[in-house]
């Protein structure tokens, strides 16, 4: 009776950890759909992650990273300008940041190892600038300043 508790708990634990561990479809599929992109919550699958994230100044560097994560949400009163300063390094995979419209239009914004800076124009409503990977491992950094009538706001994920 001991041996068949010991397996059933043993049996369940693996269970569990493979569920909590394993990419789900959407997480490999995101970077080649913008369907996925625009969902609203994000789903993401990072390994050996750490970030910074000061304000209008975001750095990460990671091992693995799939699927969608948004970092800010930019909410525009009335059309306005963006500008990005921004730096990639791709050990791996496939890597870009994006733009999200009021329109519900994705603009990739850089893709792969990268370096540059944007001016965008923005337009009344909500936007959002998020990440996404397919086996993407490296480091970027991205530094956004605003007009005064846009509000920025860190998007809080499971971090």
């Amino acid at each position: 009776m001991k041996n068949k508790v010991r397996w059933l708990v043993i049996v369940m634990s693996v269970i569990i950890l493979s569920g909590c561990m394993s990419l789900t479809t959407t997480q490999r599929k995101a970077y080649d759909d913008d369907q996925y992109i625009l969902q609203e919550k994000d789903n993401y699958t990072f390994t050996n992650r750490s970030y910074q994230d000061e304000d209008e100044n975001y750095a990460m560097t990671f091992d693995t990273f799939y699927g969608v994560e948004t970092l800010w949400e930019m909410d525009a009163e009335a059309e306005g300008k963006l500008f990005l300063e921004y730096e990639s390094n791709l050990k791996k995979g496939s890597f870009r940041c994006v733009l999200v419209t009021p329109e519900n239009e994705v603009i990739t914004l850089f893709d792969g190892t990268d370096k540059g800076k944007l001016e965008l124009d923005v337009v009344e409503g909500k936007s959002w600038l998020k990440i996404v990977g397919k086996d993407a491992g490296g480091a970027f950094a991205i530094t956004i300043n605003k007009a005064e009538n846009i509000r920025i706001e860190t998007v809080k994920q499971m971090k």
